[in-house]
């Protein structure tokens, strides 16, 4: 094939950050009042879009957007520095219990694993495809966290996250980046995420995106996450499956 893989790493390899979205618009109602005749649901659609609309961008880009959003409104918030330390230390204690689950023998894992990806990944292995992961969490977490779950020897050293400068931090840049270290025209890229960056970058360059919509609550459902399928399939998405399992079909 000599395609190039690319694959975002929460939600859509991993579960060790599951609820993140949640985290966040819940975090973010708390410190948003609201407005006259508004409702919480219709609030909470609106921070729906900065959790997942803004999915796969540096965290805090998403606390900037925020605030911003609040200057709107002509409400105040705290800062995005304060927003982000709140964040960041809520899903850190739930990262941390999972991760210590794993460390005691707890839990396996392949619990934290999106269904079939050690197979599709052990697939593209074997077929001397070039493999990588793109996050926009921080380099150091995804580092950690692939080698916790078994996954760094798919990908060597190409495993990228948000480090220095988060304003600076795309995935567009290195997407392009890798096309040119591997010598890939967009048409032989491919890309596979649960968030509307990933999609609409792979497809910007001419690259074949593929949704992740697995439900975290049904995991063994072959079934996608309705409101993802939605999403991703509105950001461009060429496909969108529930997980891995049937993954090989599309390349045969």
């Amino acid at each position: 094939m000599n395609k190039l893989f690319l694959f975002d790493f929460d939600g859509t390899l991993s579960w060790l950050r599951s609820g993140w979205p949640e985290l966040m618009t819940r975090l973010l109602s708390s410190h948003l009042p609201l407005l006259q005749d508004e409702t919480p649901e219709a609030r909470n659609k609106t921070l729906d879009g900065i959790s997942f609309g803004l999915s796969g961008q540096a965290t805090m880009v998403q606390m900037q957007h925020f605030v911003k959003l609040a200057e709107l409104r002509e409400q105040t918030v705290p800062s995005a520095d304060i927003l982000y330390r709140d964040y960041a230390f809520q899903l850190n204690k739930v990262v941390n219990d999972r991760i210590s689950s794993i460390q005691n023998h707890e839990k396996s894992p392949t619990d934290f694993i999106i269904p079939g990806s050690l197979e599709f990944l052990t697939w593209l292995k074997s077929n001397g495809e070039t493999c990588a992961i793109v996050s926009g969490t921080e380099e150091k977490h995804v580092r950690k966290e692939a080698k916790l779950l078994g996954l760094t020897s798919f990908f060597g050293d190409r495993i990228y996250g948000c480090k220095g400068d988060p304003f600076k931090y795309n995935k567009a840049s290195i997407f392009s980046r890798l096309m040119e270290e591997t010598n890939v025209s967009g048409n032989n890229m491919v890309a596979f995420g649960d968030g509307p960056v990933e999609i609409k970058e792979c497809k910007r360059l001419g690259g074949y995106a593929i949704a992740i919509c697995t439900n975290e609550h049904q995991l063994k459902t072959t079934n996608c996450n309705p409101k993802k399928r939605a999403q991703l399939l509105a950001a461009g998405a060429d496909v969108a499956i529930p997980d891995f399992l049937e993954a090989m079909n599309l390349f045969d």
